[in-house]
């Protein structure tokens, strides 16, 4: 999927191009918005970004996963020197425990991302705290120029915010 970042003027505006999307026929796309009044969002029955995009979630269980990884290695190296249970010990166990340490870290690593803002939202919050909409439309990577031409055709105020490939 790619993603491409817009600043709206307001939600009426973004509710606009979400219209005009859907009438191109552009398939398998989907729209997340971050605006100041959720209600607002509510009521118009749109998608608020979800936790996993307004946090910095997958970028930090990668990073707890790597840490994970650096804590697991010594310590099953110690673990295989020492053989604290025993000589007869199945090597299993020691790969077992390594993974254990791994997606421990790669957990704790998701837990800390949910308390950290995503940094292309991180970078437009004055403007979202402004009353303009954040608006994330996520489409197939052959369908992303289709989406910008339509956008910069019908909305020329409207704001690129960035774009990234997931």
């Amino acid at each position: 999927m790619h993603r491409l970042y817009y600043l709206t003027a307001s939600l009426d505006q973004a509710e606009a191009l979400y219209r005009d999307i859907h009438q191109a026929g552009l398939a398998g796309w989907r729209l997340q918005i971050i605006y100041k009044d959720e209600s607002g969002l509510y009521r118009r029955q749109f998608h608020s970004a979800s936790l996993l995009s307004k946090g910095a979630v997958m970028q930090a269980i990668e990073r707890g996963a790597w840490l994970g990884l650096a804590l697991a290695v010594p310590a099953i190296g110690y673990a295989l020197g020492a053989e604290p249970l025993g000589p007869a010990t199945s090597g299993f166990w020691y790969v077992a425990a390594c993974g254990f340490i791994v997606l421990a870290g790669a957990g704790l690593g998701g837990l800390t991302g949910l308390a950290v803002e995503n940094q292309s939202i991180a970078a437009q919050q004055a403007a979202i705290d402004a009353g303009q909409c954040w608006v994330c439309i996520e489409v197939n990577p052959g369908q992303a120029e289709a989406v910008k031409a339509l956008i910069s055709a019908k909305y020329p105020e409207a704001r690129s915010a960035g774009n990234k490939s997931a």
